[in-house]
């Protein structure tokens, strides 16, 4: 069963198809693109659990969300290298909606935090789809 493609994620997907041509000096090296991938998927899931666990800590999730945005920043402006092109769209995905859903926290609204927590794990069974057709595997934080 193949899920739908949200819009944003095809028309990043082609702003990246256009912009990273093999040889691009602007994207990143591989091993770069691999840790930040690694480093931010792994510090977005620990800060929105502890942040849900402590949905009563504002200060916390004002924090949190201040992290996420510096993590939405620095994705939007990663040039993944060319073998990441498909992947790069889900992840940019995926730290946004982590973004909402700790400013939904910071902001009291548990209700929505929930449906955006639902949605991120959509987002990430998609890259996950993506990850295993290309056969990649990303290496775990312990």
């Amino acid at each position: 069963m193949r899920t739908a493609v949200p819009a944003r994620a095809l028309i990043a997907g082609a702003v990246l198809v256009a912009l990273c041509h093999a040889g691009d000096a602007r994207a990143v090296p591989k091993k770069s693109y691999i840790n930040t991938f690694t480093l931010i998927m792994d510090s977005s899931k620990r800060a929105m659990t502890w942040t849900e666990k402590h949905k009563d800590d504002t200060r916390l999730a004002e924090a949190a969300a201040a992290i996420a945005r510096a993590n939405v920043k620095t994705v939007q402006d990663l040039s993944p290298p060319l073998e990441f092109v498909d992947i790069h769209p889900h992840f940019v995905a995926i730290i946004e909606s982590s973004l909402n859903g700790l400013q939904a926290v910071a902001d009291g609204d548990m209700k929505s935090y929930y449906k955006i927590k639902t949605r991120m794990k959509k987002q990430r069974q998609s890259l996950n789809h993506v990850m295993n057709e290309q056969n990649f595997v990303f290496p775990e934080i312990i």
